[in-house]
């Protein structure tokens, strides 16, 4: 048996002629009840930020994700560790695109 929960929520602006900001934020919770695969809980949660322009015949595309994921109650996937012994509990992902 397996029961999942999620919630999404997206929020897009138009700032300028050609800029467009997409953020949001989503949430997933599942829930695996196994007598072969034992009981799992799962967390998943991210924040993001995006933001589109064109000029003319060119798009370019920027943003930002940050993402939270835990199985069980064990240390959390999610760990980022930078400068040696400082950490995040969540992963930066960042892109970048062109198209012409």
């Amino acid at each position: 048996m397996k029961l999942k929960k999620k919630l999404d929520y997206q929020f897009q602006k138009k700032l300028l002629a050609g800029i467009n900001l997409t953020a949001g934020a989503t949430a997933n919770i599942g829930s695996v009840k196994s007598w072969v695969f034992q009981n799992h809980l799962s967390q998943n949660y991210a924040a993001y930020t995006q933001i589109e322009s064109n000029f003319k015949k060119l798009d370019l595309t920027a943003g930002m994700r940050l993402e939270y994921y835990q199985l069980d109650n064990m240390q959390m996937d999610s760990r980022f560790e930078y400068l040696d012994s400082l950490y995040i509990p969540v992963y930066p992902v960042f892109r970048m695109g062109a198209h012409y």
